[in-house]
């Protein structure tokens, strides 16, 4: 019973925060080298770096739930473009 409980408690200790999303870019800011990203839940998310994204591109995403509900504090961790939508 005891190897039982423990392993329980290391397997929630040890779970994954990460998950996929996917993209769309909405605005690109060249001067703050930012991009604008709507996930399509209607969330609005920033990344920095605008070299070479377009407005309409899709992307996916290495996002972490940073240990917590709330997806406002979320993070992206990743991100690769997957094509053009537009």
């Amino acid at each position: 019973m005891k190897i039982l409980i423990i392993t329980l408690l290391l397997l929630t200790l040890n779970r994954s925060h990460d998950y996929p999303q996917t993209f769309v870019v909405t605005e690109v800011n060249q001067a703050a080298d930012t991009i604008t990203l709507q996930d399509f839940s209607g969330n609005i998310w920033t990344w920095e770096g605008a070299e070479d994204w377009m407005e309409g591109d899709t992307a996916a995403a290495i996002m972490n739930d940073n240990g917590t509900a709330e997806i406002y504090d979320d993070t992206i961790k990743q991100l690769q473009y997957t094509g053009y939508i537009y």
